[in-house]
């Protein structure tokens, strides 16, 4: 991880509020956000030539989006998984987002600085997914022991 992104993560980390929510938040805030990501979904599906899956339900987590590019494989058993080949998360910090793939290879498909650009263009601050496995390190450290990841990209 960079000095720049670390700094960023430690920025978001200290804002007021619990571990899964900031506390400045408003409902005017989600709304905007959300108009925001509208948009990104549309630019992007346009760029790939693909849609994208949203998961906008998301609840006790760190993050409040997820959408992506999905594989509908059936496990055994029956089940059947969605395993992203290409997903964009976004945080409930700091407008912190990252984007991932089960399978980090199938990346390769998707035109990611472009990808990268939409984002960061909507005022989302990315952050790479490699950068996120370092140990946590921020104000909550001394109760638990997790990864960036965890902080600020994960269901509690």
């Amino acid at each position: 991880m960079t000095y720049e992104i670390h700094q960023i993560l430690l920025a978001s980390d200290a804002v007021e509020g619990d571990f899964e929510f900031p506390a400045h938040i408003t409902r005017e805030d989600r709304v905007e956000a959300k108009h925001r990501v509208a948009n990104v979904k549309k630019e992007i599906e346009q760029l790939i030539g693909e849609d994208l899956r949203s998961d906008n339900g998301v609840q006790n987590a760190t993050f409040w989006e997820q959408m992506g590019v999905y594989e509908r494989k059936v496990q055994r058993g029956g089940a059947t998984a969605l395993l992203a080949q290409m997903a964009i998360v976004f945080s409930n910090f700091g407008n912190l987002v990252t984007v991932w793939s089960v399978d980090p290879e199938s990346l390769n498909r998707y035109p990611l600085e472009d990808i990268v650009n939409i984002l960061e263009g909507h005022g989302f601050v990315y952050i790479p997914r490699s950068s996120l496995d370092a140990e946590y390190d921020g104000r909550h450290a001394t109760r638990v022991k997790i990864t960036w990841l965890d902080r600020f990209f994960s269901y509690i």
